[in-house]
């Protein structure tokens, strides 16, 4: 198990985290243009990024190593996260990985087969696969871009060929590779877990892994899929682990989140509209959203109202 992907925004001044970023790494290759929503950015050991803004010092500086940086670096990856996350850092991303070279436990055809005929439990909404068209390649996707925890299985030996620029044989070795990546709420709690654990944290890592896909034995008998043994070869890979959940504490929505949410990621779009459209169009669009309120959206409303002696909403 080992630490396949960093991403952290050092909070706070971008100037002052800049610099610490600098005294750390050493010195900074800047590239021209910028990023993920900033305007400067620079290499950090070959593969890395740094991005910064020079119009807003609030935005911090974000850090993004692959594994191929941290490599390039010769530090440990907990190390570097461990810094990271000591100078005010916010983790964002955080891919953990564990490799299957010698024992070949994991079959991607009958990855494939349990998914399809649902002998695994998982809170993954999405499964997916991918086939190289041509050549060699096979991925299995728990999960989606857009959510906060997407496990692939994939064929690591045959991406190696594919980047080394390799044909469409096959590759002689066997190398198959179980990637967790975190975002949001769970790579940050997951980012301290790390460094509150870091002697252990793999044996964390691989409850996690389990905690979102367990592969299962049926039992006819039994309709319950949750009370199915697990698959022995899942567990041999996984080295027994317990199932580990990410302790999330999902903030209450208020007035006023939803009013900082608005300023920050919804103001632009809406100057636009009312710049191009015009007002009365934006007031039509959010007044039709009154009808796909949710229970606590429209218990929020009356909330508001009673302290402010409104006529509730129905």
């Amino acid at each position: 198990m080992h630490i396949d992907w960093i991403g952290v925004t050092l909070q706070g001044n971008s100037q002052h985290a800049l610099g610490l970023v600098r005294s750390w790494a050493g010195s900074l290759e800047e590239m021209s243009g910028g990023g993920m929503g900033y305007d400067r950015s620079a290499k950090i050991w070959d593969t890395g990024r740094v991005y910064w803004s020079t119009m807003r010092s609030d935005m911090g500086v974000h850090v993004r190593l692959p594994s191929s940086a941290m490599h390039t670096s010769k530090q440990d990856s907990v190390d570097l996260l461990t810094w990271l996350v000591r100078h005010n850092g916010n983790t964002t991303r955080l891919d953990v990985a564990c490799d299957d070279f010698d024992y070949h436990l994991l079959d991607l055809a009958e990855i494939s087969r349990k998914a399809q005929e649902d002998e695994v439990c998982t809170d993954a909404q999405v499964i997916d696969e991918w086939h190289a068209l041509r050549g060699v390649g096979h991925t299995i996707y728990f999960g989606s871009r857009s959510s906060e925890r997407l496990l692939r299985i994939y064929d690591k030996a045959a991406e190696q060929v594919k980047k080394a620029g390799g044909n469409a044989a096959m590759p002689d070795e066997f190398w198959v590779r179980v990637e967790l990546e975190l975002k949001g709420d769970r790579a940050k709690v997951a980012g301290q877990m790390i460094v509150d654990h870091r002697e252990t944290w793999q044996i964390l890592g691989a409850g996690w892994i389990r905690d979102f896909v367990d592969f299962k034995e049926p039992e006819l008998e039994d309709i319950n899929k949750a009370r199915w043994e697990t698959s022995r070869w899942w567990l041999d890979f996984l080295d027994n682990a317990a199932k580990c959940k990410i302790p999330i504490k999902r903030e209450e929505q208020t007035i006023e989140r939803i009013v900082a949410w608005v300023d920050k990621q919804v103001a632009p779009s809406l100057f636009v509209l009312s710049a191009t459209v015009g007002h009365d169009q934006v007031f039509e669009r959010v007044g039709a959203a009154s009808a796909r309120l949710s229970a606590r959206q429209v218990q929020l409303i009356n909330e508001w109202n009673t302290e402010n002696e409104v006529t509730d909403v129905q």
